[in-house]
């Protein structure tokens, strides 16, 4: 089927976004005359860069220079590989009026803009594009045919098939973006005409407000703080400023868009996908001196590296049962790439930890790496078959094409650095620094690190209770992990999340999530489990010497069966406390009978390993202390147990019981979605003859 019938049925059949067939640039206001008339007086040869490789020189810079050339090598502009278009080796006859207005349709370039002003402005002496106006004008006729053709669409599309308030915002992320890339190539009244287009689509966005979107759009909400900040700056006029000052300090403070706890809401809690919310909003931080959105990402970079914890062998995990829509932890979120915490520790001390100093030899071979990889896209060509011909236009975000770590590099930044890791403490997790600590993150997580151990504990939100059809993780007042220098993460919380496949089996396997809970069945058959509060009633008290944590709320019946219901009005309350060695927690539940309830436990997650990052790695073994022996653990029931031992990398990890429990193993449960983590339930029975519904227990490192 050729280009044009698809493009016909498309258009038949009202595809969003598609332009309508046309044989010229609409251009009904004066500024997009001007923008039009400009591109008409353009030749091919305008486009034609001399294409040479890039060399590698020595370089001439300062430390300063050559530790930014590193951080741009985590990043070079992305002008070929697989999902960025060949945007320097395709034909420079397509970037001409007569090429884009066809005789079918608007055809737009294969091409991205960011990439092109960004290798062009990278003054290196074996870069033989910098300077290269043939490039900006290349970047040039993308973005005032991406503007042009997205105010036709604003004007003309109907409310469905318009681009969203995020959408938009990319949009204009772009556009202000390449500006200063483009500026100096064209006249006085174009650059006038850009800027009053830019100015139109800012002042529709403004109007519009902040919109968190649904959850399919979510994360994307910050995509405001790159696209007003960098507009403004460019655009000068203070109304505008002012506006835009109010724009986004509502998504960097504003309820619903930023938790103060640290963290960008998605799903209405923290969930991987706040990484990409956190990657545009520490772009807008970098492009801005607004303390309020620096402040938020320090705030964000502190929480995430309290829940970041090493394993012996070096891999970093870290809890995720809160999560409503994915299911990887803080340290393997969404669009979490080293250029993006990099920028953050750029302006927030907090980031240092989680973003490692490179090697002098990493150093010293970043310019070689950059040249090597540009080169390399640069042959590459286009990936699939057509992908170096035009198409006809239609509305396409921007994407994740600009290392803004390089871009807004504060200089002194690597002498700073370095006196940073000469002290040694912020350049460090949390975990691995001296002393202890207790840090409450507004009630939502209290973590605490003692000299023989760490525990989180979470008492916040796992859902937004606004939505009509929210999505779920787990929590209800839980451990969210017990951590050890020797051993890792014995105990470690796991999401499951809305957008994974196994999200739909979580009925199948109640007794497996990994989850601290108290989950139960009644006897004709309806789950219920404390992990499904929303949010519990807490009382939290901390203080440099401890803490006391006391979650409590009303259990629910299990969220992924609307048929069953729960008569019983179950009671569900959890006490935190810290002993020298460890945590103690206290856990009991009450009902008034309603219901018959056959099975209730508390549940542990054992944290086995992940065996995408961690193949090798053995499965942590659970022992149960049986007459004074300890023999494995099983599926089956084991009456009159005091203790369970967990060993991982040769260490141990104690629960002592108040009293002997009837405990099991659930099946082991394993993340088939954005991480490999295993874990296996500890099942401890709370309906024992003549028990009080009450359990009390220690989860303590091993003192030698």
């Amino acid at each position: 089927m050729n280009k044009t019938l698809i493009l016909l049925i498309a258009l038949t059949l009202g595809t969003p976004h598609i332009a309508q067939a046309a044989e010229k640039l609409p251009e009904p206001l004066p500024h997009q005359q001007q923008l039009r008339k400009f591109m008409s007086t353009l030749k091919a040869e305008d486009f034609e860069p001399i294409h040479k490789d890039l060399k590698v020189v020595p370089f001439e810079g300062d430390a300063d220079e050559l530790f930014r050339t590193y951080i741009l090598a985590l990043q070079p502009p992305s002008v070929g590989r697989k999902r960025n278009y060949s945007s320097v080796m395709i034909k420079s006859s397509l970037f001409t009026l007569e090429a884009i207005e066809g005789p079918k349709a608007i055809m737009r370039p294969p091409a991205h803009p960011e990439p092109l002003v960004d290798l062009s402005a990278w003054n290196y002496p074996g870069n033989p594009y910098y300077g290269s106006k043939p490039l900006r004008m290349r970047a040039f006729v993308l973005v005032a045919l991406d503007m042009i053709m997205l105010d036709d669409l604003l004007e003309k599309a109907d409310p469905e098939t318009k681009p969203t308030q995020n959408q938009l915002l990319g949009a204009v992320a772009r556009f202000a973006y390449t500006y200063p890339g483009i500026r100096d190539v064209i006249p006085a009244d174009v650059r006038t005409a850009y800027m009053t287009g830019l100015k139109r689509l800012v002042r529709r966005a403004l109007e519009h407000g902040p919109s968190t979107a649904g959850p399919k759009g979510t994360g994307m909400y910050t995509w405001a703080a790159p696209a007003l900040f960098l507009s403004a700056k460019i655009l000068d006029d203070a109304e505008i400023s002012k506006q835009v000052t109010a724009y986004t300090r509502t998504i960097f403070t504003g309820d619903g868009y930023f938790k103060a706890a640290g963290y960008f809401p998605n799903g209405g809690t923290l969930d991987s996908f706040n990484g990409i919310s956190t990657y545009f909003a520490v772009w807008g931080a970098q492009a801005t001196d607004a303390p309020f959105a620096r402040e938020a990402i320090a705030k964000v970079y502190n929480l995430r590296s309290h829940l970041t914890l090493p394993e012996p062998d070096g891999v970093l995990v870290g809890p995720s049962h809160m999560a409503s829509l994915t299911s990887a932890e803080s340290a393997h979120e969404q669009w979490n790439w080293p250029m993006r915490t990099w920028g953050a520790a750029l302006i927030a001390d907090e980031a240092a930890c989680l973003a490692k100093m490179p090697t002098e030899a990493e150093l010293q071979n970043a310019p070689a790496a950059v040249v090597a990889e540009i080169n390399m896209q640069i042959r590459e060509l286009s990936w699939a078959a057509g992908g170096m011909d035009p198409s006809p236009w239609k509305f396409q975000p921007a994407g994740t094409l600009v290392n803004f770590a390089y871009q807004y590099y504060p200089k002194g930044y690597y002498a700073r650095r370095l006196a940073l890791e000469k002290a040694g403490t912020l350049a460090k997790l949390p975990v691995l620094r001296e002393g202890s600590y207790v840090r409450n993150f507004n009630d939502e997580f209290v973590v605490a690190k003692a000299p023989t151990h760490a525990a989180v504990i979470h008492t916040g939100p796992i859902a937004d209770p606004a939505s009509q059809r929210p999505a779920y993780g787990f929590g209800g007042g839980a451990l969210s992990a017990f951590w050890t220098r020797e051993t890792g993460s014995v105990i470690l919380g796991r999401g499951v999340g809305a957008f994974s496949p196994q999200y739909k089996k979580t009925l199948e396997e109640w007794r497996s999530l990994p989850s601290h809970a108290v989950t139960g069945i009644t006897a004709d058959g309806t789950v219920f489990t404390s992990a499904h509060i929303v949010k519990p009633t807490t009382t939290i008290k901390t203080d440099d010497k401890g803490y006391t944590v006391t979650a409590q709320g009303t259990i629910p019946a299990f969220r992924h069966d609307p048929a069953q219901k729960l008569s019983s009005k179950i009671e569900y309350t959890r006490k935190f406390e810290p002993t020298p060695a460890g945590i103690r927690i206290t856990t009991s539940f009450k009902d008034d009978g309603k219901d018959k309830i056959a099975e209730v436990y508390e549940v542990l997650p054992i944290h086995l390993r992940d065996s995408g990052s961690q193949p090798k790695a053995i499965l942590t073994l659970i022992e149960i202390d049986s007459d004074g022996k300890w023999i494995p653990a099983t599926e089956a029931f084991a009456d009159k147990v005091s203790k369970v031992r967990l060993t991982r990398f040769g260490v141990s990890v104690v629960i002592t019981f108040d009293r002997p429990c009837r405990v099991k193993l659930a099946p082991p449960w394993s993340d088939t979605y954005q991480t490999r983590s295993a874990c296996r339930n500890l099942l401890i029975d709370m309906l024992q003859p003549g028990d009080t519904r009450t359990i009390s227990y220690r989860i303590e490192a091993s003192v030698p």
